[in-house]
């Protein structure tokens, strides 16, 4: 056995390894080289928690609300209240990230939830 290894086991594991390679096994932290080169490890395409983040998680539980109260047939203007204010926050999450397709596709929604509003409580738009 090898002076290298306190745990036995990490020998019996990791064979070739050296300790702090195995240190970087367990903790799953890796060198920025190796994030950078390696097919992999998942790396996300988003920033993570920065504004966008929380935004983009709050909306999508605001949406994912939305379509419940839509598939359980409670009133409509709940689905369309949360999820106006859901697509009004994945708008900015568009801009900030300057993501034509998701701006496209939430300001027309949100426009559209936003006619469905005004008809709601005008009447005929």
């Amino acid at each position: 056995m090898s002076d290298e290894f306190e745990n036995p086991r990490q020998l019996e594991l990791f064979p070739n390894k050296r300790e702090e390679e195995i240190e970087l096994t367990k903790e799953q932290k890796f060198a920025p080289e190796e994030i950078e080169n390696s097919n992999r490890i998942f790396k996300s395409a988003t920033p993570k928690y920065d504004i966008s983040w929380y935004v983009k998680w709050i909306s999508s539980i605001l949406i994912l609300i939305a379509l419940s109260i839509r598939a359980a047939d409670y009133p409509r203007i709940y689905d369309m209240w949360f999820g106006f204010v859901g697509m009004i926050g994945w708008t900015y999450v568009g801009i900030l990230w300057k993501d034509r397709a998701i701006i496209i596709m939430n300001v027309i929604s949100t426009a559209l939830l936003l006619i469905g509003l005004l008809t709601h409580y005008r009447g005929s738009f």
